[in-house]
């Protein structure tokens, strides 16, 4: 393939994604529009009848021949729940838009702090979870600070930023790497 159908095809998808991201439900619609025989449905299911194959919302009943849920998640703190101001989840779009908000705003108060080790602090981001949201978290971070920030600071240097990748295990915490 050349590279600029390939370029072409990215583009599409990133459209494709960020359309969907930005205008929840329509979006998926967009995307599933040539699907003739797919309906999307944005509602509060209150019973699946998998006999009859059905699925209450209120009290409309949607028949299906394959059913999809998509019921959302909650991040977990482990029994740690006074982590959630310090360690927001990443499970929607305004979680995404929150940790990018701080993730910035940490490079610009850097850039005004006078302490060495308080401007040190502020850009060292930890990252807890290894598994693909944490470690692509972490890449996102990384290519930030070396890419997309790099020249755009006067008094800071972004390319120092340290990313910490945490991952737990049965039995502890096993420290990742630290970029």
């Amino acid at each position: 393939m050349c590279r600029s159908k390939r370029r072409a095809e990215t583009g599409r998808y990133r459209r494709c994604i960020k359309e969907a991201s930005r205008n929840w439900p329509s979006g998926i619609r967009r995307i599933l529009r040539r699907q003739r025989n797919t309906r999307v449905v944005l509602g509060e299911v209150t019973s699946i009848d998998p006999k009859r194959r059905e699925v209450m919302i209120g009290a409309q009943a949607i028949a299906y021949d394959y059913l999809i849920l998509a019921t959302g998640a909650r991040h977990a703190y482990f029994g740690h729940d006074d982590w959630e101001p310090f360690a927001p989840g990443l499970k929607q779009i305004d979680d995404a838009t929150h940790i990018r908000r701080r993730i910035l705003m940490a490079f610009e108060h850097a850039e005004t702090e006078p302490e060495a080790i308080r401007r040190r602090q502020l850009l060292t981001f930890v990252v807890i979870g290894g598994g693909p949201t944490g470690v692509e978290l972490a890449g996102t971070i990384a290519e930030l600070a070396r890419k997309a920030l790099a020249a755009d600071f006067r008094r800071i240097d972004p390319t120092n930023a340290r990313i910490v990748l945490i991952r737990t295990r049965v039995g502890g915490v096993v420290v990742g790497h630290a970029a």
